[in-house]
């Protein structure tokens, strides 16, 4: 499918360049969740690495001084996974892959509205586990 193939022409012009790859998501915590469609849950981590961002593979893992962002399939949330609940009770925005796709095609962070798929408004029961 096309978006796919648009993912892997990113992985493959990040491999070929990756001394010019703009470093954009530097700063930024990226937490995949569900069954990624663009690709495997290990190539999303390796871009978001490649572009300077963090991809740590669970919630309790991300750092406080990182903007923190939990791409997640939209099957997660209803009703949600432990680590979208995570997200949830933390208060970090949930968004598409297609806010990556879209910052990845003009290598800049674009604005998350349009691309969320929860409030993220904390809830009244917040854990500290890890998920």
């Amino acid at each position: 499918n096309s978006q796919y193939q648009l993912f892997q022409s990113f992985l493959l012009r990040a491999s070929s360049l990756s001394k010019m790859v703009v470093k954009f998501l530097r700063g930024y915590s990226l937490v995949f969740t569900g069954v990624m469609i663009r690709g495997t849950r290990s190539e999303m981590q390796g871009l978001v690495r490649r572009y300077g961002g963090a991809a740590p593979s669970s919630v309790g893992r991300l750092s406080p001084r990182r903007t923190q962002i939990l791409i997640a399939n939209p099957n997660e949330l209803d009703p949600p996974t432990a680590k979208v609940q995570a997200a949830l009770d933390a208060g970090w925005p949930i968004v598409s892959e297609s806010w990556l796709d879209a910052c990845l095609e003009v290598e800049r962070i674009l604005d998350l509205d349009e691309y969320l798929l929860s409030d993220s408004s904390p809830s009244p029961a917040s854990s500290s586990s890890s998920y």
